[in-house]
């Protein structure tokens, strides 16, 4: 979705939005109606992963940091898209890296299917360029035992995954926001992640 100069590349979040293999089903639940209690509100149950996400280092890393330790600068920065298939790696002042596969595009009933395969060699240069977080159109850049995950948030850089829209800003200029729910000490977080193009 294109509002003026914002880009949204979050997820719309509904009951039919597919959660990783083995996880628990999310559940929307109306709890109150006007009709009755004279408001609406909802109950949702949802896993820290759900949806455009963030990953914290404790996600994969017993003793590393979590929801709460980093600054709301953390998660903001000047994106750069980069395409994995014909990957342009002039990095000039960017800190956030948007690595784009097309794979999203294909709907979401086909999220967890065929998912692309991160190079390796990309994600250490990647990574060498201290970046503040990756962002990906892939539910999981890799597998158990989960080695691109934790080689990531190793080096304190954030995960954002199932982020959409990437193609709009392929050669633009942008800022990026992703911002997570200000959990306490949690592995994830659902996020709001939007552009700002200049």
């Amino acid at each position: 979705m294109k509002d003026n100069n914002f880009i949204d590349l979050s997820l719309l979040l509904t009951k039919d939005t597919p959660v990783f293999h083995g996880e628990p089903e999310i559940v929307f639940r109306q709890h109150a109606k006007i009709e009755k209690e004279n408001y609406n509100e909802h109950q949702i149950t949802i896993n820290t992963h759900f949806g455009t996400h963030m990953d914290f280092p404790y996600h994969m890393i017993d003793d590393g940091k979590k929801s709460n330790d980093f600054k709301i600068e953390k998660f903001i920065g000047k994106g750069k898209v980069i395409d994995i298939h014909n990957p342009d790696l002039n990095i000039k002042d960017e800190d956030v890296f948007l690595l784009y596969s097309g794979h999203i595009e294909k709907g979401i009933d086909n999220l967890f299917i065929d998912v692309p395969v991160i190079d390796n060699n990309l994600i250490d240069f990647l990574i060498s360029k201290k970046p503040k977080m990756i962002l990906l159109d892939i539910p999981t850049p890799d597998e158990y035992p989960f080695p691109i995950h934790k080689k990531i948030l190793g080096s304190n850089i954030l995960i954002v995954e199932n982020v959409c829209n990437m193609n709009i800003l392929l050669d633009k200029k942008f800022r990026v926001y992703a911002i997570p729910l200000n959990f306490d000490k949690f592995d994830g977080s659902p996020c709001r992640v939007f552009a700002e193009v200049e």
